[in-house]
């Protein structure tokens, strides 16, 4: 079955909806990854101190990404940059990003 579409949005809603048991620890670490590597990102661009990410359980996830974007926008992270880190994930979890 070839990988859903999602946009970034979408994406987000997605994680929302998952169950507990599509929480796999992969899966997990791979959306906490991504979110820690856009807080990384922001933190540059702002110039202030890298900070690390909270481990909050699956329910909160997709919010804690969905932040780390907003606030990546917010600091002007280059768009391309985000796209990327949000693709590899989507490609992670069996989804496809939808062209911007």
């Amino acid at each position: 079955m070839p990988p859903i579409e999602v946009s970034w949005p979408g994406l987000f809603d997605r994680l929302r909806a998952w169950p507990r048991s599509s929480w796999r620890p992969d899966r997990i670490s791979a959306v906490l990854s991504t979110a820690q590597q856009l807080v990384d990102l922001t933190a540059a661009a702002s110039s202030q101190p890298a900070r690390q990410l909270p481990r909050p359980g699956h329910p909160a996830l997709a919010d804690l990404l969905a932040v780390a974007v907003a606030d990546a926008r917010d600091a002007a992270v280059d768009p391309a940059r985000i796209r990327v880190l949000l693709g590899e994930l989507a490609a992670q979890l069996g989804f496809r990003l939808a062209a911007a």
